[in-house]
């Protein structure tokens, strides 16, 4: 056992050396805790660590190496990453044990430490390991200890004010270590982010860190569709159809999905969903079968949590089999567009579609949303085709309607029209039509607000949506916006309410409302909290292009020029003809003041300015 009651395995062959950032907590109390109430503390160290700890550590790049009882071991790519994350889950453990008495609280010490480890497999053990144990043990409750290494490493890039503890002599540890303290509200002889005479880095607050830390791209596999059939060349079939899905999926960057050679690899195992998860370490499945009769082709597929083993959705699609290719892409399309909407659009998604009964017109409208997704002007130029389709098979219905005005308004908003010059008349008039036919349909009121939004009715789209969001009060895309009409007329603080409610009501539809949550914060002066936003967007995986700029505004904000200078001209090397003006334009607003600040952090980033701001400068 090795420092704490950390389970140490023997060393092997394969073990090795190498320099990491530790981090090591336990519960202050733990065993007064246990003693009082068993069942209670128990279960709330559970809701801490689902819904804290480990999408915390997740966040910042930790791997969660040893835990006993009260205690665990995290390695982390960098000492930052580890003491800002120490940081984070600091902070947001007051907030939850403020309505929490005294004695049943959960209170956490935690040391840091950078230094040599010995790694042997999946275990970790050594010199750093036993330091930043007893670092923890010189820790305040709700506080941090960290070495002078460490120190060194995040002073002048975290603004946490560490005091100076001295040097000290630690059990089992053969030479004096000199240890820095930080808790939240302590007095800080030290400023652990900047030297002095430096701006101090702007601080992200510990609940909106928590509350971006617990996004994360919901996981999904494809497991091989099984060949029901007694016509062994539908196994080509099957392979083909579950390989183009693997690569489809892909395509969306707010799916994790499993590579193909994980998937390949249960071909033929017996194994429940569960265990299926678990093996591929993703939350979803998408399973399968195909049947063949005379010359029908039947394909059963279903999508599944691998945590709860329940069937979230599941069809039955049954086509002849003239022209497999073209059946593949028809089963891969449908699927495709079913899955994503599930799983970003959660509990919204299940009652969608109840106004028509015409599967095609269904087809079309999830075809669309995946193109939407997509988020290109090619991508949204099909999507509007997708929706006219839906359309003109189903006249009356009021969610095809809308959806064809939503797709006007996005294309005319960023610029995006081509040859359509009359788009943004003919979302305003399909938008009327859609609150028409469903005046109690919180969707269609929520897109003729974007509408008038795009055509520069503020108040009017603003009147609309105070109407959506109490007609449809649990649509994060509806309050996406409402959030951006409330910028637009200067409500910031209200516009930051409003997108906050988004994310937390609809987390996987990340490529909208985090991006239009980071345009809030910088407008704000939130300017941490708009680079925490951003940030996440690159760790997300999203296209550089959507995010990329928007987070070198935010490093101008923040001081640090040479970074934001960076990633434009990474930006730029894809897309050379991107300006300011561009980027700024899907965020219309009435004062002025606002929009300059925007486009000027841009421009300062390295955007040259647009025709607009050009004319205007001069």
């Amino acid at each position: 056992m090795g420092p704490r009651g950390y389970t140490v395995r023997a060393m092997t062959n394969a073990s090795r050396h190498r320099l990491a950032a530790i981090l090591a907590a336990d519960v202050v109390g733990y065993s007064r805790l246990i003693s009082a109430d068993e069942a209670a503390t128990l279960a709330a160290m559970r809701a801490h660590r689902a819904e804290l700890w480990d999408p915390t550590t997740e966040a910042f790049g930790g791997r969660l190496v040893g835990t006993a009882g009260d205690s665990r071991l995290v390695e982390f790519p960098s000492a930052v990453a580890a003491v800002e994350c120490a940081a984070v889950i600091q902070r947001a453990m007051l907030e939850r044990n403020a309505a929490v008495p005294e004695d049943r609280r959960i209170r956490l010490r935690i040391g840091v430490n950078l230094g040599e480890v010995v790694v042997d497999g999946e275990d970790i053990h050594g010199d750093g390991v036993n330091v930043a144990a007893r670092l923890e043990g010189e820790a305040e409750a709700d506080g941090i200890c960290i070495s002078d290494d460490v120190m060194r490493q995040v002073r002048g890039r975290l603004d946490l004010a560490f005091v100076d503890g001295g040097t000290h002599r630690l059990k089992n540890i053969d030479r004096a270590v000199s240890l820095w303290r930080w808790r939240e509200g302590g007095d800080g002889a030290e400023d652990g982010a900047r030297p002095r005479g430096e701006a101090e880095a702007p601080a992200t607050d510990s609940a909106f860190a928590a509350l971006l830390a617990a996004i994360t791209r919901p996981t999904i596999a494809v497991l091989p569709f099984t060949n029901m059939s007694a016509n062994p060349e539908l196994d080509f079939f099957c392979d083909g159809l579950t390989e183009t899905l693997i690569t489809d999926l892909s395509r969306l960057s707010r799916l994790a999905v499993a590579a193909r050679n994980s998937s390949f690899a249960l071909k033929g195992r017996a194994l429940d969903a569960r265990e299926a998860g678990a093996a591929l370490s993703v939350r979803h499945l998408i399973e399968g079968g195909i049947q063949a009769m005379g010359n029908r082709i039947r394909v059963n597929v279903q999508l599944i949590d691998t945590t709860s083993g329940e069937h979230l959705w599941a069809d039955r699609i049954d086509r002849g089999a003239d022209d497999l290719f073209s059946l593949q892409d028809e089963i891969c399309n449908h699927v495709l567009a079913e899955v994503d909407i599930l799983i970003s659009a959660g509990e919204t998604a299940r009652g969608r579609h109840r106004g028509t009964d015409n599967a095609e017109t269904r087809n079309h409208l999830n075809r669309s949303a995946v193109e939407h997704a997509i988020y290109s002007p090619d991508s949204l130029a099909r999507a509007q085709q997708h929706t006219d389709k839906a359309v003109a098979l189903d006249p009356d219905y009021h969610e095809a309607i809308s959806m064809a005005a939503l797709m006007r308004a996005v294309r005319e908003l960023h610029g995006w029209a081509g040859e359509d010059e009359d788009l943004l008349n003919e979302a305003l008039d399909l938008a009327n039509r859609a609150v028409r036919a469903r005046p109690d349909a919180g969707n269609a009121r929520g897109v003729r607000g974007y509408a008038y939004l795009v055509a520069g009715a503020y108040e009017t789209a603003i009147s609309d949506l105070v109407r959506a969001v109490e007609l449809a009060p649990n649509s994060g895309g509806i309050r996406v916006i409402y959030a951006r009409a409330l910028l637009a007329v200067g409500r910031i603080d209200d516009a930051y309410d409003q997108i906050l409610q988004a994310v937390r009501i609809q987390p996987n539809v990340f490529s909208f409302s985090l991006i239009v949550l980071g345009v809030v914060c910088l407008v704000g002066g939130r300017t941490a909290n708009a680079l925490a936003t951003f940030a996440k967007c690159r760790d997300l995986d999203m296209p550089e292009q959507r995010y990329g700029p928007w987070l070198a505004a935010a490093h101008v904000a923040g001081g640090d020029l040479a970074r934001a200078r960076e990633i434009v001209a990474n930006v730029l090397e894809v897309h050379p003809n991107l300006t300011a003006s561009d980027v700024a334009k899907p965020y219309p607003m009435t004062d002025d003041g606002h929009r300059r600040r925007l486009v000027s952090l841009l421009e300062e980033a390295g955007l040259p300015p647009g025709r607009e701001d050009q004319a205007r400068a001069s």
